[in-house]
């Protein structure tokens, strides 16, 4: 989330990574490390969530807080297939991007449906630097303007 002068002004995407603070207080010659923060949105949060309904997750196993999801990184997660043929390689890419959606829906189940909490307490919208105070802002943010959405072809209006 991007602030000037106090005001909410939306997503910042960055050309290079800034994930220690001295590159920040580079780009930013006001740069207070108490007064900001900066959010990384990532893949499964805007792919995978953005319209589910609590419908969709029924018969799903149920999450629990101790839950390691496919999404998350580590040693946890399953082997990529190994080929020079293009189909077992994009099929095993694609069919692991289905199985961290799935995980990404039984997540979204386990924070009461409540997409910005949700996405912040799991990572897919992660503070790389700043305060955790600002942590509630960025899921009122995300719940404004991320989620929630329902989609009819090629209109999506907020729920």
């Amino acid at each position: 989330m991007f602030y000037l002068n106090d005001e909410k002004m939306g997503l910042y995407s960055f050309m290079e990574a800034v994930d220690q603070e001295y590159i920040f207080h580079r780009s930013f010659p006001a740069y207070d490390p108490t007064n900001f923060s900066l959010f990384k949105v990532k893949t499964h949060s805007a792919v995978c969530s953005a319209s589910w309904t609590e419908s969709e997750t029924v018969g799903l196993e149920a999450a629990t807080s101790e839950t390691t999801f496919l999404f998350e990184r580590g040693e946890h997660r399953p082997p990529f297939p190994s080929s020079d043929n293009f189909y077992v390689c994009g099929g095993g890419f694609f069919g692991q991007i289905g199985n961290e959606c799935t995980d990404a829906m039984r997540a979204f189940a386990l924070h009461d449906y409540n997409y910005g909490e949700f996405v912040v307490e799991e990572g897919l919208i992660d503070r790389d630097l700043g305060q955790s105070s600002w942590d509630g802002v960025m899921k009122d943010f995300a719940n404004e303007h991320l989620g929630g959405f329902k989609c009819d072809g090629e209109r999506c209006e907020n729920r």
